[in-house]
């Protein structure tokens, strides 16, 4: 079932100082068998995996980031004038 590279491994992995759930989950990852309806943490997909386009941030959104005090100005500026204009 296990071959010596993935027994060697799982061995070396629980004489580690790597905490025990992690060690937990590298284990059960290795020995459970592919066609079992439980899966490791390691396989569990997160909910909130965003897949799509990548999303780059434009000048203006980099320029209000290295200037948050010049940014925080024209926020209150635009939020006085909010209604009158």
């Amino acid at each position: 079932m296990l071959n010596d590279k993935i027994l060697n491994f799982l061995n070396k992995v629980l004489d580690s100082s790597l905490p025990p759930e992690t060690k937990n989950e590298i284990v059960r990852f290795y020995t459970l068998p592919r066609n079992t309806h439980v899966r490791p943490m390691v396989e569990l997909p997160e909910d909130d995996i965003d897949i799509g386009p990548v999303t780059r941030p434009t000048a203006k959104d980099e320029y209000r980031k290295l200037h948050p005090m010049e940014t925080a100005g024209d926020e209150a500026v635009t939020e006085t004038l909010k209604g009158r204009i």
